[in-house]
């Protein structure tokens, strides 16, 4: 976050919507970080060595050949937005699906044992450290270069350091078994997950086609610390749901829906208030880190925040479809939404860059129904259910920050207003849970509290 105020302080609007125009494919790479292969590493029950080796050429063959097709269409891309600049930047940037193969089984081995502690060690170490190099070419006035240094090296040093924690080596062996049983569910998933990628990205793209580069600089800034505030929600949920899921498949004696909406109900109880706190906050925080040229984000940043607020839920019930094999439901679900947001995107460009964000956001949200209907398929979970776990926690949030961003209004320096906002905020959530017995925030505080003991307790001994 530090490196990134940096970064927006150096760098300019149009130099965001340089490496904007190429978004989806650093999207498409994250991705294939954690699903189609991986996935299914994940969810075998028995893995040998030679399953593992297996994926891991498999898996270098293909970002090989993705790279090669996609530095062939380079020029291609540059003509589509206009910029000739993008097919040297665009073939750098592609390296990237390259560097992600590299970590893709050591990524799988950590998430299979749960082992969250060196995953989050591992990009505790990655984002500072490409980030700086990020700030020194930037410094340099090496301007959307140093943007695309930045994601590059992440991936590589990521990969590296996957491989150090997980303490694999690749030993040479290969068999085409072990992937064919893998791809009929990998295939699916990881096509899916691609499509995700571009529905998340449509907006990207078409901004960068319909408008200029620096209306969609200010866009993927918003997206950008948007992104930070729901990746850590949804990196945590994504971490612990699908093994967990998988296990209680496995157990019998689990009813998996009372697991799910047990997960669901912590979902909502972190996800709404923080992220409804994000948007809460957003003008304040723009113009103390990132300062006022970035003013034009902030709209755009508040209504992201609000959408992406569904987001971790929409990720547990895309976690529950996998853990059950159902690849396929995942895979059309997806195509669906991609083609419908595609449509409706289109037709509301006519009003402008902030009705598209709106339509987009919206869209987002209502899709909640149509996951809803997938997940009542496999566990017949009915939605009244679904929305006596999540509602109450969407109301509460939204009269704790409203009430907060009420309260503060006659507070005129931004850093104290927006400390403030936070403190009454989370003041007025914490203590509705509390008055009206929120069973999830009794279970949170008592587990926050046993950790401080036990930690305090180590220390003592």
């Amino acid at each position: 976050m530090l490196l990134g105020i940096l970064l927006a302080r150096m760098l300019d609007a149009a130099d965001y919507g340089m490496m904007g125009m190429l978004q989806i494919f650093v999207t498409i790479a994250t991705t294939l970080q954690e699903s189609g292969l991986t996935a299914a590493i994940v969810n075998k029950k028995e893995l040998k060595k030679v399953d593992l080796d297996s994926v891991f050429l498999f898996n270098i063959a293909i970002s090989l050949s993705l790279y090669i097709i996609l530095f062939l269409c380079a020029p291609c891309i540059a003509r589509f937005y206009d910029t000739p600049e993008l097919a040297p930047l665009s073939r750098f940037v592609f390296l990237g699906f390259i560097f992600v193969a590299l970590g893709n089984v050591p990524y799988a081995i950590l998430f299979k044992k749960l082992d969250n502690r060196k995953l989050t060690i591992a990009n505790l170490i990655a984002a500072p450290l490409s980030g700086s190099i990020g700030v020194i070419m930037a410094f340099h006035q090496m301007a959307y270069w140093g943007l695309a240094v930045q994601n590059v090296s992440y991936f590589l040093i990521r990969a590296i350091l996957l491989t150090f924690f997980a303490k694999w080596k690749f030993s040479g062996t290969f068999s085409w078994k072990p992937l064919k049983e893998m791809l009929g569910f990998s295939v699916k998933l990881l096509i899916s997950r691609i499509t995700d990628a571009i529905n998340s990205n449509i907006m990207v793209v078409l901004l960068g086609r319909l408008f200029n580069k620096t209306d969609l600089g200010f866009y993927n800034q918003a997206n950008k610390w948007t992104f930070m505030g729901y990746q850590v929600l949804t990196g945590t949920i994504n971490g612990i749901a699908q093994p967990i899921f998988s296990q209680s498949i496995q157990n019998t004696s689990l009813d998996l829906s009372i697991v799910f909406r047990k997960l669901l109900r912590l979902t909502a109880f972190v996800s709404f208030p923080c992220m409804f706190g994000l948007s809460l906050i957003c003008p304040e925080f723009i113009r103390l880190t990132i300062t006022e040229k970035w003013n034009n984000s902030i709209p755009l940043m508040q209504i992201l925040c609000v959408a992406s607020s569904a987001l971790p839920i929409i990720n547990l019930y895309s976690n529950l479809i996998i853990s059950k094999g159902k690849s396929s439901l995942l895979l059309w679900n997806s195509i669906f939404q991609a083609v419908f947001n595609l449509c409706l995107i289109i037709y509301i460009s006519r009003f402008g860059l902030h009705a598209m964000v709106i339509a987009n956001a919206a869209s987002t949200v209502l899709w909640v129904f149509i996951w809803h209907y997938y997940a009542w398929r496999i566990i017949k979970i009915r939605f009244t259910c679904i929305m006596k776990d999540i509602l109450p926690f969407c109301i509460i949030a939204a009269f704790s920050m409203y009430m907060a961003g009420w309260v503060t209004l006659p507070i005129e320096n931004d850093l104290i207003r927006m400390l403030c906002k936070i403190l009454i905020g989370a003041f007025i959530y914490l203590l509705s849970m509390r008055l009206l017995g929120a069973k999830i925030y009794k279970e949170a505080k008592g587990y926050v509290f046993n950790s401080i003991k036990q930690r305090l307790h180590r220390k003592h001994l």
